[in-house]
């Protein structure tokens, strides 16, 4: 039998395994909005560069608050940062420098 340490150590660990498996999860929508992005706006995304900036509770509603960061380039040559913002499981916003956007695509922004 187990012993009440033992049942809550247990939720503890499921509750723990479960939200490490949606940030994966939301990791990989995360990559891939950047990548539509990026396509849309005549960026290079940069392979490997989506990570997760910060996740908090969200104030309006009750769900989880995410923010990734993932790079990019305009030239080939050099790196600029870009960031997806994510409530739950709607996108709340893409941003990228406003002077990188090519202004004849109309992007998702």
């Amino acid at each position: 039998m187990l012993t009440i340490f033992e049942v809550i150590l247990l939720f503890i660990t499921v509750i723990a395994v479960l939200i490490l498996i949606k940030n994966q999860q939301m990791k990989e929508v995360a990559n891939d909005i950047a990548i539509r992005f990026c396509q849309q706006n005549n960026l290079q995304f940069l392979d490997g560069t989506v990570s997760l900036g910060a996740i908090k509770p969200d104030k309006h509603f009750p769900m989880l608050f995410r923010q990734y960061r993932f790079e990019y380039s305009v030239d080939k040559v050099n790196r600029h940062l870009g960031s997806i913002s994510i409530i739950g499981r709607h996108i709340q916003s893409v941003y990228v420098d406003p002077e990188h956007l090519d202004k004849t695509l109309g992007g998702m922004s």
